[in-house]
């Protein structure tokens, strides 16, 4: 049954994704558009192979919808929070052109409060937006894709 929700909630962010990265995509130009997935396992692709996580998925998605798109993928496998914030410059690029952030769950796992996991989130939103890239779009996963599996645990 957890399974089902993870995957449910991968297929969400994928849409979603897919949604931001459309929108996002300017036809008069030819330049690649880098998107930069970055956070836990989800991210990384604990437990699959390289061709079947999130961005490779997300990848071969938008390229066959004709969106010439590259998605970086800047998982690492436990990480949280801090650790995407640690990371954050040197893991997302300034010609980003979308950053999908992916970070909570081992947080809580390691008992921090969700308020501090979402200021947490909302520094990294805030880090990227401060940067000043042109044409970056930050994105973090929602407390819904999250909160079912973080109650599971008991």
């Amino acid at each position: 049954m957890e399974h089902n929700r993870i995957v449910t909630a991968r297929a969400a962010l994928i849409a979603f994704s897919l949604l931001v990265a459309l929108s996002l995509q300017n036809t008069a130009q030819a330049v690649t558009a880098l998107i930069v997935a970055i956070g836990d396992s989800n991210v990384a692709g604990r437990y699959v192979s390289s061709s079947e996580n999130y961005t490779a998925k997300l990848e071969r998605a938008l390229r066959a919808k004709g969106y010439d798109v590259r998605v970086a993928n800047e998982g690492i496998n436990v990480d949280t929070t801090a650790g995407v914030l640690s990371r954050i410059d040197s893991a997302i690029p300034k010609s980003t052109r979308l950053a999908i952030v992916w970070v909570r769950i081992n947080d809580l796992r390691a008992g921090v409060s969700p308020a501090k996991v979402e200021f947490g989130r909302q520094e990294i939103a805030h880090r990227l937006r401060a940067r000043g890239d042109q044409g970056l779009a930050a994105w973090t996963a929602t407390r819904a894709c999250f909160s079912t599996a973080a109650s599971d645990r008991g």
